[in-house]
């Protein structure tokens, strides 16, 4: 009788929704009012960024409506079908959640589309530059083109417009858009436009980098993918399960919500579920080379136990305990430098390649390298600045950072030689990427065995505590 109730309700209530949504929308056009009904400025620049970044051309406000409706719809529905009310309120609330994890996927599958899109764009400005035009003249070809990065050269060419140095446009466009690869081609673009020299010759160096960097993430993605398939049917197990019973008579979805046990065990097993669907989440992103440069972490302090003879006892069981996530930590530091220095390898390559020494080249890499490498070279340039030699500021720099320790040595023997730079810079280059698919093979060999302590401690307990123990008991009452 409810199902019929809703089934016959829900086309009146959607064609009253519809009209109300038509009036509204006139009345918007003629009134100030309309005009000025905005979501709240938070909320509203967190929704642009996720709508913008996923490539989702609809305004905040008609997206919040749209969520709000199928929020609404999707309870009504699980009213019809005899979830009960606390059901009802639970599918509202999984609608909500719904679009926040399809807009991040839709961003990541962006994401790497840009990313695989950087290289061509890089070509196809070499050959602007090969073929007699200026790098604005190039930049302002490729704006009005239909290459996925046309958007974002049209604000570069605005900016240049409006009386912007080309290097701070660049700047900015690097500043917005956090594809991999991006900073890496604005730097080499502002570095072309300020030193000049062949500038299509250090392009297409870089395009062939890029290109690289990309096949090691390609290469990552691939041996990971079947544990990436594995964590998505087993953690989306239980809520199958759930459907499917809710669809053929509801006698799991009834136990779990018509119950106090049911209850306890949804609140239980969905949280389990949460924490283990985040698990996985977190060891299959690690899994992957992503090529993003993140901010260095802060040193965190040693904790300090004094006062008590206990204060031994608990600082050995919090170093013990504790030894994992700093190895964890420590390795997860050490990939993210050799991504940085990869990254740094190829833009230094660019100046050397358009005329600068290597005293110049780490200017420029103290403004466009990652931001480990770019604090390192500071170092060296406010070295020189007081007094220091290149030479012995780049041997301090080398011995403060091991991991740069080959691209100091390159630029030190450039310098000190007269010998080019260009030719050791690609050797180093070509090492740090076969360096960097090296470990990306080792992270992804390991997602496997790193998934089975969520799977075992988190997803088959939710999967009893969803569709079995619930059943159960309710056999069970007299």
């Amino acid at each position: 009788m409810r199902a019929l109730v809703v089934g016959l309700s829900g086309p009146v209530v959607a064609t009253a929704a519809l009209r109300a949504a038509r009036r509204a929308e006139v009345r918007a056009r003629f009134t100030e009012s309309g005009r000025a009904r905005r979501l709240p400025e938070p909320a509203r620049r967190r929704l642009v960024t996720a709508l913008d970044g996923a490539g989702v051309s609809v305004t905040p406000e008609d997206a919040a409506a749209l969520w709000g409706a199928a929020a609404v719809g999707v309870a009504v529905v699980a009213l019809g079908i005899g979830a009960g009310a606390v059901g009802a309120v639970l599918a509202g609330f999984a609608a909500v959640g719904a679009p926040v994890v399809g807009l991040r996927y839709a961003r990541a599958a962006r994401e790497r589309a840009l990313a695989a899109a950087v290289p061509g764009l890089v070509d196809r400005l070499a050959a602007e530059l090969r073929a007699g035009a200026t790098l604005p003249g190039a930049i302002a070809g490729l704006a009005r083109s239909d290459h996925p990065l046309a958007s974002d050269l049209r604000v570069v060419e605005a900016g240049v417009g409006m009386g912007l140095p080309p290097a701070e446009a660049l700047a900015g466009w690097a500043g917005r858009r956090t594809t991999p690869g991006v900073a890496e081609v604005a730097g080499a673009l502002a570095m072309c436009t300020t030193v000049g020299g062949r500038s299509a010759e250090a392009l297409d160096g870089l395009a062939a980098a890029l290109r690289d960097r990309l096949a090691v993430a390609a290469e990552a993605r691939a041996l990971s993918a079947q544990a990436r398939a594995s964590a998505v049917l087993v953690g989306g197990a239980p809520v199958v399960v759930l459907a499917w019973s809710a669809l053929t008579g509801g006698g799991a979805v009834r136990a779990l919500l018509a119950t106090p046990t049911g209850w306890a065990c949804a609140a239980l097993g969905g949280g389990l579920e949460g924490v283990g669907a985040w698990w996985m989440h977190r060891i299959i992103r690690s899994g992957g080379a992503t090529g993003r440069h993140r901010r260095p972490p802060s040193v965190r302090a040693v904790p300090r136990f004094g006062g008590s003879r206990a204060a031994p006892v608990v600082a050995t069981v919090v170093s013990v305990f504790g030894a994992p996530g700093r190895v964890r930590r420590a390795q997860v530091a050490d990939d993210e430098m050799a991504t940085e220095v990869a990254a740094a390898v190829d833009v230094l390559a660019v100046a050397v390649s358009a005329g600068c020494t290597p005293f110049l080249a780490i200017e420029e890499g103290a403004r466009w390298c990652p931001p480990r490498v770019s604090a390192a070279c500071r170092e060296v340039v406010r070295a020189c600045a007081v007094g220091a030699t290149f030479d012995d500021a780049m041997a301090e720099a080398g011995r403060n950072r091991p991991a740069l320790r080959g691209l100091t040595d390159a630029l030190r023997t450039s310098a000190s030689l007269g010998t080019p730079a260009g030719p050791a810079l690609a050797r180093l280059g070509a090492e740090q990427r076969a360096d960097l698919r090296r470990r990306a093979e080792a992270r992804a060999r390991t997602v496997p065995v790193r998934l089975c302590l969520p799977l075992v401690g988190c997803i088959l307990p939710a999967f009893a505590l969803l569709t079995v123990v619930p059943v159960v008991f309710d056999g069970l009452r007299p």
